[in-house]
């Protein structure tokens, strides 16, 4: 896992019309979710992506990682973090299940809460 992970947003340009680099965190989703993350970042630059994220978040109980243009390997490495996601705990990284009624989230049983109606 890199210590810092670093990659440009979108389309935006700094004055000098450089991409605006900002820095990676993983953990921003979940510490449960933070390995798949790390390894998404460290396998897509491996397989030569430029770095350019548009979004990355988490909706419906799993990853969504969002990037403007790349190989066939890059989109489908992305699919396989994303499909992991939704059978990881998005807590702690345990085996999980998407819950809710409302919000979705990827949970396991031990950080599930039926009060909220995330069972």
């Amino acid at each position: 896992m890199n210590n810092k992970m670093r990659m440009y947003i979108g389309p935006y340009l700094n004055k000098d019309g450089t991409n605006r680099e900002y820095e990676f965190y993983p953990e921003a989703l979940g510490k449960g979710w933070e390995p798949i993350l790390s390894q998404l970042y460290d396998d897509l630059v491996a397989l030569g992506w430029d770095r350019h994220l548009y979004q990355y978040k988490e909706k419906f109980g799993g990853l969504r990682f969002y990037i403007g243009h790349g190989t066939t390997p890059i989109f489908e490495r992305i699919s396989c973090a994303e499909e992991l996601s939704m059978r990881t705990c998005m807590e702690c990284g345990k085996p999980g299940k998407r819950r809710g009624n409302g919000w979705i989230l990827c949970l396991c049983d031990e950080h599930s809460n039926e009060e909220l109606g995330i069972y």
